[in-house]
């Protein structure tokens, strides 16, 4: 399930890509994915294709850049905000880029709240993101392999 605030959000190819772009005054928005079929204390992995395009800071009212700006990618394994997960890690996305595959894996919280999501942010930000294929597997416990 597709979701998004402050921003322009599009579905297309029949709901299995999604472009957004900010909103033109706040050049900031919110969109986010949830995975429905993901079960708490379980292991996943969360991956997706994505591409964008003129990915930059807006210059403030002031006339100043901003001091964060880019495009984050994040999934949050649990209801608790400091558990989320950046991809790539302690990094954000500037620029243009052709279709890239990102990918993550991570444990879900044991809490019966727990809603796997992928989100992706752009404050003070603007430019355009498309997404395509997000898609969702359990793994085994034993398969390691990249998980934070």
């Amino acid at each position: 399930t597709w979701g998004g605030k402050k921003g322009t959000l599009e579905l297309e190819e029949g709901g299995r890509r999604v472009h957004f772009i900010p909103d033109p005054v706040k050049n900031d928005i919110d969109v986010y994915h949830f995975f429905d079929e993901a079960k708490p204390g379980r292991r996943y992995r969360v991956s997706w294709f994505m591409k964008f395009k003129d990915v930059g800071p807006c210059v403030l009212p002031n006339g100043k850049l901003p001091y964060s700006s880019g495009l984050y990618a994040t999934v949050h394994p649990s209801p608790v905000w400091k558990d989320l997960v950046r991809v790539p890690e302690k990094t954000r996305f500037s620029g243009t880029m052709d279709w890239i595959h990102q990918s993550v894996d991570v444990k879900l919280s044991d809490d019966p709240n727990t809603h796997l999501r992928l989100s992706f942010r752009m404050p003070a930000t603007v430019g355009e993101v498309w997404v395509e294929d997000a898609t969702v597997e359990e793994i085994s416990n034993t398969d390691k392999k990249g998980e934070r």
